[in-house]
């Protein structure tokens, strides 16, 4: 039978009647050597003497065929988080991709891990002679992201810098986010996913993510005041809600109003009241002193 020029040695056999000799290129002891041999048809020949020492010989031919010329094309490098890789570059094609992560010619870097892994081709020709080839496929870490934890702001805060994201270098973004700055306002009441994401050298990507808070402001009310007389004396000021403001203005001091102080004419007298969260509010009625 033919055989591969890898196939190792062959132990001849075939000869009758039983007892000769095999004779031939690469043939030692009655054993055949492709590899020695090489590529190419070779007549083997048998040869056997007889109790009369009458000897013949018969020949035949064998011929041992080269492997394939495999080749594998080297691969990128991908990210631990890059899914299912479809293998290409082997050729001839139609042969076998094999190694760490590989299911059905389809590599998988999650499976594989984070290192360089190696990867091989094997392709059997019509002869059913086979080679093998190898190259190195490399699965890259994600970056190690951060992001850290944001103060609450109040809804009329004005636009904030966005901060806390390590390595430095990465993108903010979500409700309210437009190139690294937060505005509560566009946002709204109410807490918010904000993302920070970051590119590596390698191309890999990770995202972290911390919410941000943003807190109305309390509902201020202040009741109208009464017209007074400017020799009335001094008015407490009441009327503001939530309770535990502070009164402002013309002539206004520790919550009182001085009419005689201000003169008569009609003044903005101020409330204003800051909640929990240090958000305040500021509501105004006029009194008039006659």
């Amino acid at each position: 039978a033919d055989v591969c020029i890898d196939a190792g040695t062959q132990t001849l056999s075939g000869g009758l009647p039983a007892g000769g000799t095999y004779f031939g290129t690469a043939v030692t002891a009655g054993v055949f050597d492709p590899a020695t041999a090489g590529a190419g048809t070779f007549s083997i020949g048998y040869a056997f003497t007889d109790a009369n020492t009458c000897a013949d010989t018969a020949y035949e031919d064998i011929t041992v065929n080269p492997l394939p010329v495999v080749t594998l094309s080297t691969f990128a490098d991908v990210c631990v988080d890059a899914g299912s890789q479809t293998l290409s570059g082997g050729l001839p094609t139609g042969g076998t991709y094999f190694g760490t992560g590989i299911s059905s010619g389809s590599f998988d870097p999650a499976a594989a891990g984070v290192g360089t892994h190696q990867i091989g081709y094997t392709y059997a020709d019509a002869n059913s002679c086979t080679d093998t080839a190898y190259q190195n496929i490399v699965v890259n870490p994600l970056p190690t992201v951060t992001l850290s934890a944001f103060t609450a702001v109040c809804i009329d805060a004005g636009t904030q810098t966005l901060t806390g994201g390590l390595p430095t270098g990465g993108t903010y973004f979500g409700t309210g986010v437009t190139t690294g700055v937060f505005d509560p306002a566009t946002a709204g009441a109410g807490s918010h996913q904000i993302g920070y994401t970051f590119v590596d050298g390698n191309a890999c990507t990770d995202t972290a993510y911390q919410n941000l808070v943003v807190n109305p402001l309390p509902v201020v009310t202040l009741s109208a005041f009464a017209d007074v007389c400017i020799d009335a004396g001094t008015q407490t000021l009441s009327g503001g809600l939530p309770a535990g403001g502070t009164y402002f203005g013309t002539a206004v001091t520790a919550g009182a109003f001085d009419p005689a102080t201000a003169g008569a004419g009609t003044f903005s007298i101020g409330y204003t009241y800051a909640d929990g969260n240090s958000c305040a509010d500021t509501v105004y009625e006029d009194i008039t002193v006659n």
